[in-house]
Formats: structure tokens, sequence, C-alpha cells
């Protein structure tokens, strides 16, 4: 939970200092919209690491700059795709260890995915040519899993508190569009341990 309060600290702290910038400058609003993919990976805890270390992540982010510098994002996901080690499953299985039998010669089917939505603040650099920037994101994370042992189910839902922190490169590729290359990484309020989720992802940005 520190890792989460820190990032909560430092998305008021931004907003903090973003309502000075806005008050200091002029307001030239301009909407954002992306949609990037990328491999994932998960982090931690070790437990979780082990079931699904890798995922096919899809986000998005709908944002209003209200200037050059500071951004609002009132609509931001990120989707995980979780790609599972069987194997690591019949290890840790409360229902494979009950069920009579070689564990290794059981049939195992597992899905999951993972759900962020997480509005918040994005900051950026001015430049024509590379700009960097970071995202700020706070709200809630849905994880649904399906696991099948032997046919007999051992899934797994929750909804917890989450928070996001990214940020890359932005490459102008017209006035109106451009190439983003970045990092998400995000942290779940799990029970005794966050989980930690990473997102590495490209996408094509446009303006209007």
């Amino acid at each position: 939970m520190s890792k989460i309060r820190t990032i909560v600290w430092l998305t008021v702290s931004a907003l903090i200092l973003s309502i000075g910038s806005v008050q200091a400058s002029e307001v030239n609003g301009e909407w954002t919209i992306n949609i990037s993919v990328g491999p994932g990976f998960t982090l931690a805890p070790e437990t979780a690491s082990d079931l699904h270390r890798k995922s096919m992540v899809v986000g998005g982010d709908l944002a209003y700059m209200v200037n050059e510098h500071f951004g609002l994002v009132p609509a931001s996901f990120t989707i995980h795709r979780f790609v599972y080690d069987k194997d690591k499953i019949l290890e840790t299985s409360e229902v494979a260890k009950q069920l009579p039998g070689n564990p290794s010669t059981f049939s195992v089917s597992a899905s999951g995915w993972g759900f962020a939505f997480t509005p918040g603040l994005l900051l950026s650099t001015s430049s024509e040519s590379v700009r960097g920037f970071a995202q700020l994101g706070l709200g809630l994370y849905h994880h649904s899993e399906s696991v099948e042992i032997l046919k007999q189910p051992d899934d797994k839902n929750f909804n917890k508190f989450a928070a996001l922190l990214g940020g890359g490169a932005e490459v102008p590729l017209t006035d109106k569009a451009s190439f983003v290359g970045q990092a998400r990484y995000q942290l779940i309020a799990t029970d005794d341990e966050s989980t930690s989720l990473l997102g590495v992802l490209g996408s094509v940005k446009y303006y209007f």
C-alpha cells in the first residue's frame, strides 16, 4: 500500500502545481486520443508472477490538453490478457491438492484478464521533435480468472483500488498525429501485497 500512497501523493502534488501553471499560461485546449498495444509483465507478488508472468496489453487514453505542459485524462483504461503457466497452477491450486492421482497428469484450462480504469493527469514537455511525458492516475481494477482442473472450477474474481504511473516519449508525425512509446506501471491494492503490472506499449496519438 505504501507504493500506492506515493502515487496518490504524486498525483495530488502534480494537480496542485498544474493549477498554478494553468492560471499563469494561455489556455489552448485540445483533445487527444490513442489506443496502444504491447507486451505486459506481472512483477509482483511472486505468487501471481509465477502464474501469469506475461500478458498482452491494450491501453487507451482520452485526454484534454489544457496547455502544452498539462492535460486532464478523464478516461484511461488498461486491459491485461494473461498467459498462464499451467504447471504453476497445479503446484499452487487448492483444488488440485484435493483431487486424487498424479497432478502432473491433470488436464488444465486457464484464462484470465484484468481491466483498470484510472483517470488522472498528463504532464508533458514542449519540443518540436521528441516530447517526454508522465501520466498519473487513480481508479479501480477488476480481475477475472477462470481455471479448470479436471473440469473442477477454481475461479477468482475481485475488484480493487488501482494506481497508474506511466511515462514515455512522443514523436510528431503530422500536425494532428504522433507516435507514442510508453511504459504503464500499475499498482493494484490486493490483499497482503500489492500486485504490480507493467506494460510496454506503442501507439499513434491523434489530436482533435
